[in-house]
């Protein structure tokens, strides 16, 4: 099973948050949500393999299965956002709702073609910690924050990151999104500069349904904008918790 960071309960109304590719889910430390709903961050770069984000997806609903959850939120960003997007076109019933932020559906248009291999190339080096830390961010990161996020990239296996990397250049969801149907939450930090305003209209394209907040910060934007971010994650999971109470 895939790792998580957090007690779940079966049958309660759950909240799986999924960090970006090579980031410590402690990048959700400061997320709320009201007692409804029981929350866990997924920690699936230091899980076993395999990593290509089809197969997380696969694994994102296997856990819910396994673990017997209520009624299942996904929140995810950068690349935890495309594994949300997989879990969804997978299993889209299993799933209540998403909420993506600084992500997209398939590769086109995502940063640097070659992060890959760069990945490969110079696994390991301060500097290309301090590169890829950089560029998650639009101002600079906090320096409790970023020894956090250092010492947690040490514990990913290159393999993993490396899969992670090149299986979400290689995807494409958004055929698949035009069948989820439940509640979409997009809310995109407008001063990223790997996910950008053309990702979120795909997302918008395939789930007409989903509700675009954008909002001042860069891709780590749970971190660099927390109260409006939360606003709209509020957003969401009022929706999903009238929806269920309305069937119930």
């Amino acid at each position: 099973m895939l790792k998580k960071w957090g007690d779940l309960l079966p049958n309660k109304p759950t909240v799986l948050l999924l960090p970006g590719s090579l980031t410590s889910p402690c990048v959700y430390d400061q997320v709320e949500c009201d007692s409804f709903f029981q929350l866990a961050a997924i920690d699936y770069c230091t899980s076993e393999g395999p990593w290509d984000v089809t197969t997380l997806g696969k694994r994102v609903i296997g856990m819910i299965d396994e673990l017997q959850l209520g009624p299942t939120v996904l929140a995810g960003y950068s690349a935890g956002g495309v594994i949300a997007m997989a879990a969804a076109s997978i299993a889209p019933e299993k799933i209540s709702g998403l909420m993506l932020s600084n992500t997209g559906p398939c590769g086109k248009g995502h940063g640097d073609p070659s992060f890959p291999q760069k990945i490969l190339d110079n696994w390991g080096s301060e500097e290309f910690e301090r590169s890829f830390f950089t560029r998650c961010f639009s101002r600079p990161v906090p320096p409790l924050l970023y020894k956090r996020l250092q010492a947690y990239i040490r514990t990913v296996d290159p393999q993993a990151a490396y899969e992670i990397s090149l299986s979400l250049r290689n995807v494409d969801f958004r055929q698949d999104l035009t069948h989820y149907h439940h509640p979409v939450v997009i809310a995109h930090g407008k001063a990223d500069t790997s996910r950008t305003i053309a990702h979120v209209e795909m997302m918008k394209t395939a789930m007409p349904q989903a509700e675009v907040f954008l909002l001042d910060g860069g891709h780590t934007i749970m971190v660099e904008n927390k109260q409006d971010w939360q606003k709209a994650f509020d957003h969401l999971l009022q929706k999903v918790r009238s929806g269920m109470e309305r069937t119930n």
